[in-house]
Parts: C-alpha cells; structure tokens; sequence
C-alpha cells in the first residue's frame, strides 16, 4: 500500500493555468486543484513525465500571473474514465521576487479559505 508522506498541508483551489513545456509550441492548458506552501496538483489532459521540469503560468484574474518552474513529482489518471491526467509538482521559484509572490498568492488562499469555513 502505498502512502503519501507530505511536508505542507494541501489546501483545494481552482486557478487556470499555462504550462510552458520545450515539447510543445503552444501553452499547454491547466487547471490547479490544491495547492502547498511545497508543490501544487493541476489536471490537464496533456502527459508528462516524473522529474520534467518546466514553467507554469498561475492566472490570478485580471491581475499580474504567477510564474514558476516546477518538477513533476507524479502523474496519475483522473479516473479510469476520464481523459485528464493529474499531475503533482513541486516549486522551482528561482529569484526571491517569484519566491515572494509564490508565497503571498499561497497564503491569500490559505486565508480565504479559513475565512469561508469561519462563516
């Protein structure tokens, strides 16, 4: 039995996002499902493979996106019948300023969600 040991609580999302991958030509379609202060988990009906790194593109509604590079941690089927694949990663930021926004876009979410389950 296999069990996951996790470093950072996941906290549910749902964020579109933009995969940059050297494989492809175009931005490959995400959609971010939770998220950690270590990693996040999208679905996209795209493969990949653990241990490929590439940068993802976090919309944030009108404003400024997050960007990261991340590694593929592990790649799962959604369901066996669904075409979507869920992938798990774990941040890359590179300069403090994408580690500083990676952090206060995670912790907004963190808030948010204390303040919904509050009310």
């Amino acid at each position: 039995m296999h069990h996951e040991q996790r470093r950072h609580v996941r906290h549910e999302t749902m964020e579109y996002a933009l995969l940059f991958h050297e494989s492809h030509d175009d931005p490959i379609p995400a959609m971010v499902v939770d998220i950690s202060l270590g990693g996040l988990r999208f679905q996209t009906r795209s493969k990949f493979e653990e241990g490929e790194v590439f940068l993802m593109q976090i919309g944030q509604g009108d404003s400024n996106p997050i960007q990261t590079s991340v590694e593929v941690r592990h790649v799962r089927p959604v369901s066996e019948q669904s075409a979507l694949n869920a992938v798990g990663v774990r941040f890359m930021p590179g300069a403090s300023e994408h580690r500083m926004r990676l952090v206060q876009w995670i912790h907004n979410h963190i808030v948010t969600e204390a303040q919904l389950a509050a009310s």
